[in-house]
């Protein structure tokens, strides 16, 4: 009987796993954050709109502390290669080549991060109930939970082992 309760609950979180049905997703990407082809003056524009997200909106909520320091350290040094020119074509090929590094940088790591913040709804029906509910998350939350399940349920499977072992063992007189 022990045996069974780890793999019925397994059985039980699996099934649960198997009846959400996918509600909602984010719109689609709407491209990169940074792009100094537009023009200094429109990236300027963009800058300032990444800034503003990074402080105020939830688009790139997910973006750990470090990222978000290096995101805007990056961007301020973009502005100060971009200040007092109108286009890349201006700039020396060195100059150029660090711009668009850093420009890779800041969309890569905005791009992560937005993913990472994208709400994901689902309606997820109970076990042993036909109402469903509307469950909102966070792409990165829903990761972190299910890396938290997971682990749980791997710690219950080997505490059942162990448990199964030290049965034995008063079983079999060692213990």
């Amino acid at each position: 009987m022990i045996r069974l309760l780890p793999a019925l609950a397994l059985a039980l979180l699996l099934t649960a796993a198997s009846l959400t049905v996918p509600v909602h997703a984010a719109k689609k990407d709407d491209g990169p954050a940074t792009d100094v082809e537009r023009g200094a003056k429109a990236f300027l524009k963009q800058t300032e709109q990444v800034r503003k997200d990074l402080k105020k909106s939830d688009k790139y909520e997910e973006i750990k502390g470090e990222d978000r320091a290096k995101v805007l350290a990056t961007l301020d040094r973009m502005d100060r290669t971009m200040s007092g020119v109108e286009s890349v074509d201006q700039l020396s090929e060195n100059q150029r080549l660090d711009l668009y590094n850093d420009q890779e940088l800041v969309n890569a790591l905005l791009t992560q991060a937005r993913e990472d913040s994208r709400q994901v709804c689902q309606r997820v029906k109970t076990v042993g109930s036909n109402m469903a509910r509307l469950k909102c998350e966070t792409v990165a939350e829903r990761q972190r939970r299910i890396a938290r399940e997971s682990a749980e349920i791997n710690r219950r499977l080997e505490a059942g082992r162990n448990g199964d072992n030290v049965a034995r063992q008063i079983r079999e007189g060692g213990g």
